[in-house]
């Protein structure tokens, strides 16, 4: 009888370590995972980025070009090639694939943020989920077109809205929403 016990015992205790091995190679997965998901729309991040400064420096030298050229029929073509430029980088296609990844990634995050914070505005929310995959404001204002001027305003509402404290750092504090 005792010696059941024991066996019993023995098979719970191994049953308990298996348990936690595969709760811990599990969680390890999902880590991995979600490290991996954030690293790609870092990526994709970055990619978008570049591709609107590559836009807007390409933009500015044809305009170097335009009021340097005499010949009327060259101006036109360049101009009618920054407009080309012009429509490509507004294009919200890019910036709405980027989105739907980030929404996708972030969707616990955005829904605890917005119970907390209720008056965050959209482009508010937006920013806040781009500093907490650690953008740069630069790297923000390059991606939603806007001034950086404009991206650090946001900033400041945010933690305005948030009670932080001037030097706390607000991507650690986004963290906390996830």
């Amino acid at each position: 009888m005792e010696e059941r016990k024991s066996e019993q015992k023995g098979s719970q205790s191994s049953s308990m370590t298996d348990d936690y091995s595969y709760q811990k190679v599990t969680n390890h997965l999902l880590s991995t995972q979600m490290e991996n998901k954030s690293a790609s729309i870092m990526t994709l991040a970055l990619m978008l980025v570049h591709k609107q400064e590559l836009l807007q420096n390409i933009s500015q030298k044809l305009n170097k070009l335009i009021k340097s050229h005499s010949d009327q029929y060259v101006k036109i073509q360049l101009n009618e090639i920054i407009g080309d430029i012009s429509k490509e980088s507004d294009n919200n296609r890019d910036w709405s694939y980027f989105e739907a990844h980030l929404k996708a990634q972030n969707t616990n995050f955005i829904k605890s943020l917005l119970l907390a914070y209720p008056t965050f505005s959209s482009q508010e929310v937006r920013i806040s989920a781009l500093l907490k995959s650690g953008l740069s404001t630069k790297d923000i204002a390059n991606l939603l077109s806007i001034h950086m001027r404009t991206v650090e305003n946001h900033r400041f509402s945010i933690r305005k809205k948030m009670g932080l404290e001037p030097k706390k750092d607000l991507s650690l504090a986004l963290q906390q929403f996830d």
